[in-house]
């Protein structure tokens, strides 16, 4: 007898339109709990997006954010405007996490608001790009949209199209464009979300795979990954960077953890201005799999 999880996802735009911030999604993104080997440690969640592979992504997919520097070695903070990009969530192609270009131009030069105004000053040589290997962690949100914790990442005023557009910037991502594994459990009691990697480890980013694991017959406290045989792979490519770490838990402690409301379940693993029905079917006592 062997169980599966099949998770089906619609996703229906509800208000959000492609090329206009001002239809973004105002709110307080709140933080959720997931643990790591005993610890607890609490996350965001933005974009997500569905992956047609069968094979975890490696790289997550990225689109470039427009610096404006005096020159080519100047640090891509010391800029001379606001950043300038060109997808917002809704755009074909978005992803929250944004390759530095920097654009170095001369000084005293107007502002530039648009890529069409950028690739003319390129075409004419009053621009040149430099694109880098630094990726930073940046979802574009509303206007007004607030975090649970403000001091957790610099919220972002930049140009986009000619208009303004706000993103919080929650600065380089640790591991470049790399992704890891982030482990949705379906317990009796809710989803419990593990990891095996933290901000300060090699191989944390805050790009995820998502990939779940079936223990809706089970009374385990689940709280670390070793703890999970053969998840499955969901498909889904989730922004949920890490920005508190609790202290490890001594060895002997029992740990009981918390699934609803503060376990980011399906049903919140999706972007804002979407309309998400998220149906988790446990698929139990399949002959001959």
């Amino acid at each position: 007898m062997k169980f599966s999880i099949v998770a089906l996802t619609l996703a229906l735009a509800t208000g959000t339109l492609a090329g206009d911030p001002s239809t973004l999604s105002n709110k307080t993104y709140t933080l959720y709990q997931a643990w790591d080997a005993g610890r607890m440690l609490w996350h965001y969640t933005f974009n997500v997006t569905s992956v047609s592979d069968s094979t975890p992504l490696k790289v997550a997919p990225t689109v470039p954010i427009y610096k404006f520097v005096l020159n080519a070695s100047d640090d891509p903070h010391n800029t001379t405007q606001l950043s300038l990009i060109d997808f917002i969530p809704g755009d074909a192609g978005y992803s929250d996490l944004w390759q530095i270009v920097k654009v170095v131009v001369p000084q005293g030069l107007a502002v530039v608001k648009s890529i069409d105004q950028l690739n003319l000053l390129v075409t004419n040589k009053t621009a040149t790009l430099y694109p880098t290997q630094i990726y930073v962690n940046c979802p574009v949100v509303g206007a007004t949209s607030t975090l649970e914790n403000p001091k957790d990442a610099e919220f972002v005023t930049g140009y986009y199209k000619g208009v303004n557009a706000s993103w919080f910037d929650f600065g380089p991502n640790p591991n470049g464009n790399a992704t890891a594994p982030l482990y949705h459990v379906n317990t009796p009691n809710g989803i419990v979300e593990l990891t095996d990697t933290v901000p300060g480890d090699a191989g944390y980013s805050a790009f995820w795979n998502i990939f779940t694991y079936d223990a809706s017959n089970s009374n385990v406290n689940f709280t670390s990954v070793t703890q999970l045989s053969n998840p499955t792979y969901a498909k889904t490519l989730a922004n949920c960077p890490v920005t508190k770490v609790g202290p490890a838990v001594a060895n002997g402690t029992t740990t009981t953890p918390s699934a609803s409301p503060k376990s980011s379940a399906a049903v919140t693993l999706f972007p804002s201005g979407l309309l998400t029905v998220a149906v988790m079917m446990v698929l139990g006592a399949t002959l001959g799999l």
